[in-house]
């Protein structure tokens, strides 16, 4: 239920205010759905842990 309020409530505030997108929102979403699981990745075969551990594996 919690969740359902949320979501309503997300709503009822993008409807009533305007979204402006500026070069530093989009350079943020960028990052943090690029960048930060590169590092991430990078970082993990740094520490020596095994394509094993570091690969997505459907189910």
């Amino acid at each position: 239920m919690t969740s359902g309020a949320a979501l309503f409530a997300i709503g009822v505030t993008i409807g009533l205010n305007q979204i402006n997108f500026s070069k530093q929102t989009i350079s943020i979403a960028i990052l943090k759905v690029v960048a930060m699981p590169a590092l991430t990745y990078v970082f993990a075969i740094v520490m020596g842990l095994s394509t094993k551990d570091t690969t997505i594996h459907s189910l």
